[in-house]
Order: C-alpha cells, then sequence, then structure tokens
C-alpha cells in the first residue's frame, strides 16, 4: 500500500494533500523544526562548531555590552574541553575493533564487498552519532555513473520519519532533505521513500509527480537505528536526545571561556592618579616598557586577582554528572593511570556493560542494513551480489591489556583447550590479514623459513661440535661431546682406576 492509500486511510488521496501533509506535519512543522535546530547544534558541538551558541548564552548572562565583547571574543579560544564529543567516543566502543561478518553462500564476494563499503569505518560513525542523537537513518545505495557502494549516515537534522496514522510507532516513510545550495519554488529540494514508491517534493512542499516511480527494493532502502525502541518511547523520534550532554557542553564551554578571561585579567591593575593633562596619552602600559609621566602623578595598584580553581571545579563537577548519567565513572573519563592490568579491567566494566547494550541495537541494525545491502546489489551491482542466507555477526570482544609475555601464555592454553587456532591468532595480531586463507599463507611462510634456520643451525653445530666441544676432540677420543661434563673418574698411568687408598693418601 503506497503513501496515498495510507494517507488516505484505504481510498487514494490526491497528490497534492500528499505534499501539503508532508508539509503541514513534518518539514515545515514547528514542532519539527525545533527537533532538527537542535540536531543541527549537536553536530556543530560534536564538530568542534557553534560558537554561535555560546556567544548567544554569554549574551543571557551578561547585560553589559562592553563585558559580552570582551568575553564573547574569548570563545574561539576555550573550547578544548568538548564533552559531547568525549562522552560519545567513551560510550561508541562496539566497532574499536572490526565485527566479523559471514554468509553461507558466496561469502568471498560477500568479504570484498565489505572492504569496499567500508562498513566498519563507517558504522563506527554510526555508533557516534547514537551516542548524542539517539536516532539515526542508515541508507545503502550504489552512486549513480560510478557504481560504487555507499552508506549514508544521515542526522535527524537531513530527515523525517513518517508515522502512520494510526500507530505512531509504525515507521511508513522517510523524507531526507536534499535542499541544493540554490533554490527555486520548482526546485527537487526533498526525496520520500516508502516501500511502494519514491518521489520527490519541490521547495514548497509540492510533489513532482513527474518524479513518481515504484520502490523496486519493496522496502525501505535503509534502517531506522535508535537507542530506545519507538514502541518503548511511544514515537519514532525522540524530542530532545541527549539533552544533559548538550547542557554541559554548553556549561563547560561558558566556564572555559571566563577562565581564559579571568586568567588575563585577575591580577594586579594600575591607575593614576594626580594631574594627568600633560601627560602623554596612549602609552603601552607593560611590564617591558617605561611608563613616562609628568611630576606629581602617582601610578597605584589594585589587586583584582581571583581564585582560577573554581572555573576549574566547575567545570570537572560539569563534565563528571553528565558522565555519570551515561554510565561513565569519572576514572575512565579522566583517563587516570592504572597501577596494573586487573584495576585497568576493573575500571572498564562499567563501559563493557553498556558495550553489551549497544552490541544488541546494532546486530539488528547490522542484519537489516546486510538484507537492504543484498537486495540491492542484485540490482544495481551484481558484482557483488550476495544472499543474506546464513548471515551472521561476530563482534570482537575487548581484551585487557596484556604483556607480550601474557598475551603468548594465554593463546597457548586456549589453543590448548581447542578455543583458538593459530590462523585466528594470527588475524587477531596482524588485522592487514583479513581472511583464514591470508593467515594461512602468512603462516606457512614463516614455517618455511624457521625450518630454514633450524637446517642451517644443524649445519653450523656439526661444523663447530655439538654443546661447545671441537670435532678434533671426538676424533681422537672416540667419545661423545657430552661425556667430557659427566664427572667420569681419570684413569692411571696403567689404564686402571687409581685405588681409593691412594686416592684418600
Amino acid at each position: 500500500m503506497g503513501i496515498r492509500e495510507t494517507l488516505g486511510m484505504g481510498s487514494p488521496a490526491s497528490w497534492t494533500y500528499v505534499g501539503e501533509y508532508l508539509r503541514d506535519q513534518y518539514i515545515k512543522n514547528p514542532r519539527e523544526k525545533t527537533r532538527r535546530e537542535e540536531a543541527i547544534k549537536r553536530e556543530a558541538y560534536y564538530d568542534g562548531g557553534g560558537d554561535e551558541y555560546i556567544k548567544r548564552f554569554i549574551w543571557i548572562a551578561f547585560s553589559d555590552d562592553l563585558t559580552r565583547k570582551l568575553r564573547g571574543d574569548l570563545v574561539a579560544f576555550s573550547k578544548w574541553d568538548n564533552v559531547l564529543r568525549r562522552v560519545s567516543q567513551e560510550l561508541a566502543t562496539v566497532y574499536s575493533q572490526s565485527a566479523t561478518r559471514r554468509v553461507s553462500d558466496n561469502d568471498e564476494t560477500y568479504q570484498e564487498f565489505l572492504k569496499l563499503v567500508k562498513q566498519d569505518a563507517v558504522l563506527r560513525e554510526a555508533d557516534r552519532k547514537l551516542a548524542y542523537h539517539e536516532d539515526i537513518w542508515i541508507q545503502y545505495r550504489v552512486r549513480k555513473g560510478t557504481g560504487e557502494p555507499v552508506i549514508d549516515i544521515v542526522p535527524p537534522s537531513m530527515f523525517w520519519a513518517v508515522c502512520s496514522l494510526s500507530d505512531r510507532t509504525e515507521l511508513v516513510a522517510i523524507v531526507l532533505d536534499q535542499t541544493p545550495v540554490r533554490v527555486t519554488r520548482a526546485t527537487p529540494c526533498y526525496r520520500v521513500w516508502t516501500a511502494e514508491e519514491t518521489f520527490q517534493l519541490d521547495n514548497e512542499c509540492r510533489v513532482i509527480v513527474s518524479s513518481v516511480e515504484p520502490n523496486a527494493l519493496g522496502r525501505l532502502p535503509g534502517v531506522l537505528a535508535s537507542i530506545v525502541p519507538a514502541s518503548a518511547k511511544g514515537q519514532l523520534l525522540t524530542d530532545t536526545p541527549a539533552a544533559d550532554l548538550v547542557a554541559a557542553h554548553e556549561s563547560v564551554w561558558f566556564q572555559n571561556v571566563l577562565l581564559v578571561k579571568e586568567s588575563k585579567s585577575a591580577n594586579k591593575q594600575t591607575y593614576l592618579s594626580g594631574d594627568t593633562s600633560s601627560a602623554t596619552m596612549g602609552q603601552s602600559s607593560d611590564t617591558e616598557r617605561e611608563i613616562l609621566l609628568p611630576e606629581g602623578v602617582v601610578v597605584n595598584t589594585v589587586d583584582r586577582g581571583m581564585d582560577l580553581e573554581q572555573f576549574r571545579d566547575n567545570t570537572n563537577h560539569i563534565r563528571e554528572r553528565a558522565a555519570a548519567n551515561r554510565g561513565i565513572p569519572p576514572t575512565v573519563l579522566d583517563h587516570k593511570d592504572a597501577s596494573s592490568g586487573a584495576e585497568a579491567a576493573m575500571r572498564m566494566q562499567p563501559l563493557l556493560k553498556l558495550r553489551g547494550e549497544r552490541i544488541l541495537i546494532m546486530r539488528d541494525v547490522e542484519r537489516d542494513l546486510a538484507e537492504v545491502q543484498s537486495i540491492v546489489n542484485a540490482n544495481d551491482l551484481q558484482a557483488f551480489s550476495f544472499k543474506t542466507e546464513g548471515w551472521q555477526i561476530d563482534f570482537s570482544e575487548v581484551t585487557e591489556p596484556l604483556s607480550e609475555t601474557e598475551k603468548d601464555a594465554v593463546f597457548e592454553k586456549r589453543r590448548q583447550l581447542g578455543l583458538t587456532n593459530t590462523l585466528d591468532e594470527l588475524i587477531r595480531r596482524n588485522p592487514d590479514l583479513a581472511t583464514r586463507e591470508q593467515a594461512k599463507v602468512a603462516l606457512d611462510d614463516n614455517i618455511t623459513i624457521e625450518t630454514a634456520r633450524i637446517a642451517k643451525m644443524h649445519e653450523m653445530l656439526a661444523m663447530s661440535g655439538s654443546m661447545g666441544a671441537s670435532t678434533e676432540d671426538v676424533a681422537a677420543g672416540g667419545k661423545k661431546p657430552f661425556e667430557a661434563n659427566r664427572g667420569a673418574k681419570k684413569d692411571d698411568d696403567d689404564g686402571g682406576a687409581a685405588p681409593a687408598a691412594a686416592v684418600a693418601g
């Protein structure tokens, strides 16, 4: 059932009604506009931008125009503590190591496709965006002209999720913002996808009827990934995601602005008293230069210093509370040194628990994405077509920090118990070896080289005598080389053993 039937409650609605509905309920809706603006701000904060938002913060905090300017000028120099990025990267650890994906049929082609599309790298960024957006649209397509497969990670600022009229948790369409730089009234600005068709809207949200075409996929061309399922929150998209992280980010940035400003200004300030009418104006008041003053003018100082530690304390407090809301302990957030590997592992336990929860989300996302990729490739990229029968994914476990000796001991024990093998260990230690076939070639090369080394060592020992004995000694005495070190009794002159009495005497 297409969107006309969905919005018409059974009977097809007109394309004019479809455009007006999408305009009023989504694209031009004030609530949706606020949601998109907040998403744009989060994206700017994560990328290190958003200076204009903090200047607005300063404008609200102070009433004097000069005070606003003096602090606003330092906004660009006070962004070293990016709370939103730090917390997101601590949480997004699902793809800290590459995941292993397999299909039962044509797996070799599937592995080549995964490398071509850079799936781990793209979904690693998707995991980070989920940490602060909580909802993203992941779409797969084949770029026209070049035939290059692409996974698009679309933030909430660039799409609208259209729900069913009877169920706010049912996704029936996705509207993508594709507004170009130069726009006229008839310029295609929005692309609408449903399971049945796809079409475009112009700048006035009118359906461009000539763009309507069937959706050959028979389903939406992507996956709506959410931290909280729609059925659990009663709607498709979260209204105010990561509001605590945004507030912490802004407050910490504001505190850093004050720290920079007061570290410059909060010191001893000089002022002049007396008749300054004959004094030269515009002199540089700096410790490297003298000040020329007329007789009778007195230089005074006033101490305007303040404790700058209060800004650092406020910053740490805000950051730690915001991180605690997300389950990140202060010891992990501050990257404090651990006295042992066991202590480091204990500190990581809260994050590993959170990682397990996020793996459940990304496993479902990966499964749906694999189905989309299989259908699209069968139509548009047949050289990399594959079937999803037997599809499975294995997210690598985060290992504890071990020394090289400990790693070798753990590997030997696990191999003895049948928990691993040499080929998988080679792949784990050298990620460039993507398959077991490549690892086997590397293993065979190592064995060949070591076999040649052992053969050469045997030749060298045969030439010099085993265990350090010379070949001349062996030939003359007729004894084995190691018998010289056995501590045998020394024979007397006539070939017999020395009497015990003689030895004692």
